[in-house]
């Protein structure tokens, strides 16, 4: 569930308004910028109630530990070009990213030449998804498997889905045998 991160105690918005912009600035007073958020949570749940303990801990994941936050809708965004892998049973897609990817899978990407790329490879038949990702530099890249939330899976199921359905009108099962079929014409009429 997404919570507001606007309209907070005028205490919580503040710090929660300068964390942002250290992050986005590479404040070298991040560590307390870090630590007046932390308290500003608490005091809006604890001592005011303020905030639901489920608000707070949205909060602390997203801003604050952001290895454990469960990427959200507003997080994601599904590239148009789709993919069908070559046994015609599985979807393979680009994902946008749109939060603090290098906190989220703790990967050094502070380099104006290094670019984290989020894939997912769903297979419709066997409801199973597959993430990972690569990181590239100037001068080499390395990939990595990403083991998704349950939440997280259902939500790049149900995008890679929805687009599909936006740009084919089709399952993504009629979509990976509409592929398979394509491939296979393809195939003949090259021997």
């Amino acid at each position: 569930m997404k919570y507001p991160e606007t309209g907070l105690p005028g205490y919580l918005q503040h710090d929660l308004d300068a964390y942002k912009e250290g992050i986005k600035n590479n404040s070298s007073l991040l560590d307390c910028l870090w630590g007046e958020l932390y308290g500003s949570i608490n005091a809006a749940q604890i001592d005011d109630g303020a905030i639901s303990p489920e608000h707070a801990d949205y909060l602390r994941k997203k801003y604050l530990f952001p290895s454990q936050y469960e990427m959200q809708r507003e997080d994601l965004r599904i590239d148009d070009d789709l993919q069908v892998s070559d046994d015609g049973c599985s979807v393979m897609v680009y994902l946008e990213t749109w939060f603090d990817a290098e906190k989220k899978f703790q990967e050094d990407l502070s380099d104006d030449e290094t670019w984290l790329n989020l894939y997912a490879t769903y297979n419709p038949f066997t409801d199973t998804l597959k993430m990972g990702y690569v990181v590239e530099t100037a001068t080499h890249y390395f990939s990595n498997d990403y083991q998704p939330t349950e939440g997280e899976e259902r939500l790049v199921k149900d995008m890679i889905t929805e687009k599909i359905r936006e740009l084919y009108h089709q399952t993504p099962q009629e979509f990976c045998r509409d592929a398979g079929q394509d491939n296979s014409f393809q195939m003949e009429g090259h021997t």
